[in-house]
């Protein structure tokens, strides 16, 4: 067993299969890829306006094995969270050449590991220090990947935020937040795989033209969501 892969890769976290949103749609492709895609696609007037930065939060773990083209939705995965950064790393690669023409930046980031309140509700005391100590052990080991920390997860894309512009941060690659052993925080660069990005935003770009259509219908007295 590989401790440091325990914690960075681990294949034993269980996630629910087949969730739906109110709308009929996969919950957690709906909540993390469409609903915020959707959102800046219905905002590009003012995002053009403002000369807008959008930054994307996507993930250490966002890679091609957690994505089938058969199932774009995450309805049949087990691991829908990490299918659904992957679609993210995709959509950005689709789309910040056409957005930089607006004059929109967008970057694609990742926290690194750390800790959230997202499954604190799971986890007793004891469970989690014993997870709070593997994940300090990780980055002792010489991780880079073990942010553990919120401040120091959130190191890309505050980078990213700051950054300006005429700099010129490159946007075909993703921005990693990464730690040193002492704690200390640095970005650190990943490559990005464009396998199957065409087929990705293809899907989005559909499921986004059904879904103006029904907010035209809804406005204007027709069929409601």
């Amino acid at each position: 067993m590989n401790p440091v892969k325990a914690v960075t890769d681990p294949g034993y976290k269980l996630q629910e299969v087949g969730l739906k949103s109110k709308d009929g749609m996969g919950l957690i492709f709906q909540v993390n890829v469409f609903a915020p895609h959707f959102l800046i696609m219905l905002l590009l007037p003012q995002l053009k306006a403002g000369k807008a930065k959008i930054i994307w939060i996507s993930s250490l773990r966002s890679d091609q094995k957690y994505l089938s083209l058969q199932d774009l939705e995450l309805l049949k995965t087990e691991e829908p969270y990490e299918g659904s950064k992957r679609e993210i790393d995709l959509l950005h690669l689709a789309t910040f050449k056409e957005l930089k023409e607006m004059g929109i930046t967008q970057y694609v980031t990742q926290p690194g590991i750390f800790t959230s309140q997202a499954f604190s509700q799971f986890l007793n005391p004891f469970t989690y220090y014993g997870m709070l100590l593997m994940l300090y052990f990780a980055r002792l080991m010489g991780s880079t990947w073990h942010t553990i920390e919120g401040y120091t997860a959130a190191c890309a894309p505050v980078y990213v935020a700051l950054t300006s512009d005429k700099d010129c941060l490159q946007q075909d690659i993703k921005y990693g937040s990464a730690t040193y052993r002492n704690g200390d925080e640095y970005v650190k660069l990943q490559e990005l795989d464009n396998t199957a990005c065409l087929d990705v935003y293809s899907f989005i770009r559909k499921k986004e033209l059904e879904w103006s259509k029904e907010l035209l219908n809804s406005t204007t007295g027709g069929s409601s969501f």
